[in-house]
């Protein structure tokens, strides 16, 4: 069916596909020979106006990621642009809860585990041109994990978290306020899709289902199989019944993983391979998954188009390349082979 509406963007959208970065794009940047040749030739696709007042030379990693994050931003910002209604503010509230929570985290571990100093850290935020309500200001005056709450009082977060915020505090451990953050970022964009048309509306929970399935087999397996723990704490979403997840608790991973590529249709018969770590294993099962997830919001885009579901896929697939560019970045850094880096990026 589909909205004529979504015209403006769908047009964008399909003409901006041929900008994405290729395989061989990747190649080519997973082989730069030098972290110096790799920011040239990004600079030369992304920022080529940033650095004209700047030597390639002093351009840091850190930099990098952050004109990276700032891209994520604008890019998003522009596909907001060709949108109007009820899908411009799902979509735009979609976005900036979003980058709530990415912030609360890097404030969260970095208040943790880190050595905190707002000059220092601020380059790793996403920020947004003029807005208002994200309360930057509010970073400079936090000195100890317990503080965080003054910023997150001042974004969609601010119901419901004081009793996960104490747990956090209690056991000086992130975990529990991120699992938090993630069921609550879910319920949020639930119930903002409400206001869209019931098929946006079933779009949406369609492609918060599947990516909740992610989420959901790799905690499980990595709590059950990993930590050896029984007390699974799964999100509210998701396609995967709870009861095929204490099926699972009945099995060893190898076959806990045979069964998820049956039940997922995967068409993939998993290697019993002995050498295998556990952790490998789990790491290559979720790659499986994400890899799956991908392909489905590239095929979206033509098989549900003048709806909001090219929009959704669109926005996963900026976030994945940002993502894969500050892994070969890094990884370049640090002289990994790209052979090891190609196993490393998202979506390969």
């Amino acid at each position: 069916m589909g909205n004529t509406s979504y015209s403006p963007i769908y047009s964008y959208i399909k003409a901006n596909l041929s900008r994405a970065l290729s395989t061989s794009d990747y190649e080519l940047l997973m082989n730069m020979p030098s972290l110096k040749e790799f920011s040239l030739h990004l600079f030369n696709k992304y920022f080529i106006a940033q650095i004209q007042d700047r030597s390639i030379d002093n351009i840091s990693i850190s930099y990098i990621e952050h004109l990276l994050k700032q891209e994520l931003i604008a890019h998003y910002q522009r596909k907001v642009s060709f949108l109007q209604g009820e899908p411009r503010i799902f979509i735009t509230k979609l976005i900036k809860t979003y980058f709530e929570l990415a912030n609360i985290k890097i404030l969260l571990r970095n208040v943790t585990y880190g050595q905190y100093e707002f000059d220092d850290i601020k380059k790793y935020f996403f920020i947004f041109p003029n807005e208002a309500s994200f309360p930057f200001n509010t970073l400079r005056n936090i000195k100890n994990a317990g503080q965080v709450i003054f910023f997150v009082e001042n974004t969609s977060f601010k119901n419901n978290f004081n009793g996960a915020f104490v747990q956090f505090q209690k056991d000086n451990n992130t975990a529990v306020f991120e699992d938090f953050l993630l069921r609550e970022f879910f319920k949020i964009i639930s119930a903002r899709s409400k206001c869209l048309s019931s098929e946006d509306s079933s779009i949406v929970l369609d492609y918060s289902n599947r990516y909740c399935d992610i989420v959901n087999v790799h905690n499980f397996l990595r709590t059950f199989f990993i930590y050896e723990s029984k007390d699974v704490k799964l999100l509210d979403y998701g396609k995967i019944e709870k009861s095929f997840y204490e099926s699972l608790k009945d099995m060893q991973l190898k076959q806990a993983i045979a069964a998820l590529h049956e039940k997922l249709k995967t068409g993939i018969v998993p290697a019993q391979e002995d050498h295998k770590s556990n952790e490998e294993i789990i790491e290559e099962f979720k790659a499986v998954m994400e890899n799956m997830f991908f392909i489905f919001c590239k095929n979206m885009i033509y098989f549900k188009p003048f709806t909001i579901a090219p929009v959704l896929s669109s926005l996963y697939l900026k976030k994945v390349e940002i993502k894969n560019i500050m892994r070969i970045m890094t990884n370049l850094e640090l002289k990994v082979s790209p052979e090891l880096i190609k196993k490393k990026l998202l979506v390969r």
